[in-house]
């Protein structure tokens, strides 16, 4: 169950099936630090009036495939500006977007291969990995995060 099943798609359930193909079980440690650090979170996550991929939202893949860190820097953005995170009872929505363009993330701009945020703030962060480029953006009501996948 999520939070926000009536405005869109929520990956919560989709954290867990993640790890159902074989070939993503050597990524299970890994990504159980940062599903750890994320917590409760997820049942706030949705995906509001759009599509992303059912069948891998870039918010699962993002966090429970990455290799390296950005899994975690994630996780922690989200602790970070949603400390207190009880289901059901106190934190934010997470609105999730999977875009196609990584200028489809407010604010990135690019200077030869460099990525940029054209306008830096402290309620903006800008992560990536070789397989994704990340926007976490605080609101007032609301936690955005987009994903672009390279």
């Amino acid at each position: 169950m999520a939070m926000y099943e009536n405005l869109g798609f929520c990956p919560s359930n989709s954290f867990t099936t993640y790890f159902q193909t074989g070939e993503r079980a050597p990524l299970f440690d890994k990504a159980q630090k940062a599903l750890n650090l994320l917590g409760d979170r997820k049942g706030y996550m949705v995906y509001e009036g759009c599509s992303p991929n059912y069948n891998l939202p870039y918010i699962v893949d993002a966090i429970c495939g990455a290799t390296g860190t950005l899994g975690l820097q994630i996780c922690a953005a989200l602790e970070y500006l949603i400390p207190d995170c009880k289901y059901a009872v106190n934190g934010r929505k997470i609105r999730c977007h999977d875009v196609i363009s990584p200028f489809d993330i407010p604010g990135v701009s690019q200077e030869t291969n460099e990525r940029y945020l054209r306008f830096p703030s402290s309620s903006t962060v800008l992560m990536e990995d070789e397989r994704y480029l990340a926007g976490v953006i605080n609101n007032s009501d609301s936690v955005d995060i987009y994903l672009y996948q390279k």
